[in-house]
């Protein structure tokens, strides 16, 4: 009976080991996409006029995703809720990142707020890795052309606590197209723009 037992120890310690091994690469695995994701993204230069994103992704308490972000447009909406910078966690699968939103305004004299998801895919081009909206990515794989009002540029992997996400550099959407003395015209007038 001794041995009868033996047999279900053994396979009971080998599983044990098993799971832990798995649950390390598993880990390990973890760490590095959200390694991947980490950085400051920012919106192309050319549409700075009109508005400016920076979204700073960075690592979390838990070996999990949070960002800063910053936006600022043209148009103002009367009564609205001022935020300076947004902050939270956020959500990643594959090539995909999930920002949370939240904005609000004031009507009779009482806050109304809403909220929202904004969802990004991860694309590199031209060697450069850019986070595209939903509409952006749209564009880019039907037509190949870009839509510059839902492109991030990654500008950075330097996520320093002490960075003046104000400050951070905004590239040109040039360096995403296969000719870049190609003539820029704002995507939101003449639709999205071709890369060749």
């Amino acid at each position: 009976m001794k041995l009868a037992g033996a047999p279900y120890l053994l396979i009971a310690a080998l599983s044990a080991g098993c799971s832990t091994q798995s649950e390390r690469q598993s880990t390990e695995a973890l760490a590095t996409a959200v390694d991947e994701w980490i950085g400051v993204y920012s919106s192309p230069s050319e549409i700075g006029v009109f508005t400016r994103t920076v979204l700073v992704v960075e690592k979390g308490l838990s070996n999990d995703l949070s960002f800063r972000k910053t936006f600022f447009s043209d148009v103002e909406i009367a009564d609205s809720i001022e935020q300076d910078i947004h902050s939270g966690s956020c959500l990643f699968e594959a090539n995909r990142i999930y920002i949370p939103e939240a904005f609000g305004y004031y009507r009779d004299g009482k806050p109304h707020l809403l909220g929202s998801i904004e969802r990004y895919t991860k694309v590199t081009v031209n060697g450069h890795v850019t986070l595209m909206r939903d509409d952006a990515y749209r564009a880019f794989k039907s037509q190949n052309t870009l839509y510059d009002y839902g492109i991030l540029i990654k500008v950075s992997t330097d996520v320093d606590a002490a960075l003046e996400i104000k400050k951070v550099e905004h590239k040109s959407i040039k360096i995403l197209y296969n000719d870049q003395t190609k003539q820029w015209n704002d995507p939101f007038v003449h639709g999205p723009n071709k890369r060749e």
